[in-house]
């Protein structure tokens, strides 16, 4: 049995069925490297991923791909494109793993707005979550190095968690940089008394941090 996420939050299996019978839906399969959205190829649909893990990239005038999130199952796709009359997508979304997602078209799910409220609630808290999740993001980009961008990514990841895993790669093409320069900054910050390297591969921040 799936679990339907964010969208559906407060709500009973039984509940989710029932309102699932009464609206158009698709429900499609992806392999990993698949692509879900593309810039021109989005079809103003809100995608919920029910299985499976993605990753959101901006291609770059560089041609140089720039991660901007990787999502897990239950999360929410395209949710600010539903709407609207822009003429493209804003990143490309591939699936890491093999995906299975739930698509909603704009009239469905004014139709379960009004079927249930509470959807309504979720679309927006969502929306707000993923308005707040940009903005950050800017602001990471905005900084001028790359050891501050790297050290943003760890605070705002621990903000949440004590320490948060130690994916090199993924940190690579989230901040665009070189392997190299990654390792670098890892030194720089680690003997700065900004950040610790546990040996289970994650890192925090250092008790001394701040202070």
């Amino acid at each position: 049995m799936h679990n339907f996420g964010k969208l559906f939050n407060n709500l009973s299996q039984t509940t989710i069925q029932t309102l699932l019978t009464q609206v158009p839906h698709t429900i499609k399969s992806y392999l990993p490297r698949e692509t879900i959205f593309t810039e021109v190829d989005f079809n103003r649909q809100l995608g919920i991923l029910l299985k499976g893990e993605v990753q959101i990239y901006k291609t770059l005038s560089t041609g140089t791909e720039l991660l901007l999130k990787h999502l897990n199952a239950n999360a929410l796709l395209g949710i600010g494109y539903v709407w609207g009359d822009a003429e493209y997508f804003p990143a490309t979304i591939k699936a890491v793993r093999p995906c299975t997602v739930l698509f909603l078209p704009k009239n469905s799910l004014k139709r379960l707005f009004s079927l249930e409220p509470i959807i309504l609630d979720n679309f927006l808290d969502a929306m707000n979550h993923s308005f707040l999740y940009l903005t950050n993001k800017i602001e990471m980009l905005a900084l001028p190095s790359a050891k501050e961008r790297l050290l943003f990514v760890i605070m705002e990841s621990c903000q949440t968690n004590t320490s948060m895993p130690l994916n090199k790669s993924r940190l690579c093409q989230e901040l665009s940089i070189s392997r190299a320069s990654l390792y670098r900054c890892l030194e720089q910050l680690q003997d700065e008394q900004y950040i610790q390297i546990y040996s289970n591969r994650k890192v925090g921040l250092h008790p001394c941090a701040f202070k």
